[in-house]
């Protein structure tokens, strides 16, 4: 079947071949994204910003307890000043992601990063004012935007490029 000019067709050689350009595409698309965002590895406060998504949360109540400490504490360091001046406890956000990491844990591991972030920052905040301003920060970072469309800079990248695999 020929269209437009170029023969069209069907059967079982065909699939090996889509199926090797594909897995080629793949591969190379894959390889940019690392490439691309390494560095985000090597950045402490970014690492220390994925304590908040509840995918990375403890599977088990016992491991709980140690989770997000240290991360907090990189965090608190390098935003201390923006938290102090907008008049954040800082002494209080220890016991607060005690509380608020149980409470997420207990009733919330089931949200994606956005509904339990939206949740917590509306009804919730009372309960949580201080640790919720280092969610806030994150937040509005721009790195959280990066982290929603990765694939699609990565992929507009790659065929801006030429798209050669």
């Amino acid at each position: 079947f020929i269209y437009r000019g170029v023969s069209l067709s069907t059967g079982e050689q065909v699939l090996p071949q889509f199926s090797n350009s594909f897995q080629s595409l793949f591969k190379s698309i894959l390889t940019n994204v690392e490439t691309r965002f390494s560095s985000f590895c090597d950045n402490e406060v970014i690492v220390a910003a994925e304590v908040f998504d509840p995918a990375n949360f403890p599977k088990e109540k016992d491991d709980l307890a140690g989770y997000g400490v240290k991360e907090i504490g990189v965090l608190l360091k390098h935003f201390k000043n923006v938290l102090e001046a907008q008049g954040c406890d800082t002494a209080a956000v220890a016991r607060e992601w005690t509380q608020l990491k149980l409470a997420i844990f207990c009733h919330f591991t089931n949200e994606s990063f956005t509904n339990l972030w939206k949740r917590m920052l509306t009804k919730k905040r009372i309960l949580y004012l201080n640790v919720l301003h280092l969610v806030h920060i994150i937040l509005v970072m721009p790195w959280q935007q990066l982290r929603l469309s990765a694939s699609f800079l990565a992929s507009r990248e790659f065929w801006e490029i030429g798209g050669s695999v």
